[in-house]
């Protein structure tokens, strides 16, 4: 006999089907997303969960095949392989294809930005040379692409190797537009780690707060 599912999976079928957009969420999806509101919830809203496994007369969804190849980091490939995987997607949906030349260029960007610091380092004039460091805590960071920061606070050194530090800003943004799905966490760690007021009723886009960080940095 089958074994039956437990409360975590009738609670994620609870939020696929009150929550529109993940109505097409995959399980694994749905799993990650909630995962935060689960493990926060008391023993006894879980209870009431758990508690529908005994009138449960489905059946588990099947688990799909996986149907992905491994994609090498190194020779390229060719343009018959390149078209098998356009064609193939991972656990999260995304095109293998769009994932192997993601990284790709993940790595010429990592090989270039090492090229400019050789560059900067044998120039006379790099003690001299001002460096911006900044530090960020977060509300929130979604894990899908395109990951999306949540700011709670900013700070920003100016430094240079001559002097140390030049100047030394801290910036908080309490307000701020929640991607769906991470308002409890948010919630969470403005309560025990933040201490940060958070006001959804005057959220913004993250557009504004690209913005104000640019003018902070630009000034």
């Amino acid at each position: 006999m089958p074994p039956k599912p437990n409360g975590y999976f009738f609670y994620m079928c609870a939020m696929k089907k009150d929550i529109p957009a993940w109505r097409n969420k995959s399980m694994a999806e749905l799993s990650e997303l909630c995962s935060p509101s689960w493990n926060s919830m008391s023993k006894e809203d879980k209870q009431f969960y758990d508690d529908k496994k005994h009138t449960w007369t489905g059946e588990m969804p099947k688990k799909k095949k996986n149907k992905s190849v491994a994609v090498a980091m190194g020779a390229p490939l060719s343009s018959e392989e390149n078209s098998k995987l356009s064609k193939q997607v991972d656990t999260y949906g995304r095109c293998l294809l769009d994932v192997k030349l993601a990284k790709e260029r993940a790595l010429e960007n990592a090989r270039l930005e090492s090229v400019d610091i050789q560059n900067m380092v044998s120039d006379k004039n790099y003690k001299t040379t001002e460096f911006l460091f900044l530090a960020t805590t977060n509300y929130c960071v979604t894990k899908r692409d395109p990951v999306v920061y949540c700011p709670a606070e900013i700070s920003i050194g100016r430094f240079n190797l001559r002097k140390g530090y030049l100047q030394e800003e801290f910036h908080a943004f309490p307000k701020l537009e929640v991607p769906l799905g991470y308002r409890l966490m948010c919630l969470e760690n403005c309560e025990r780690e933040l201490k940060l007021p958070i006001d959804f009723s005057l959220a913004k886009p993250s557009s504004y707060y690209k913005a104000n960080i640019i003018k902070i940095l630009i000034s």
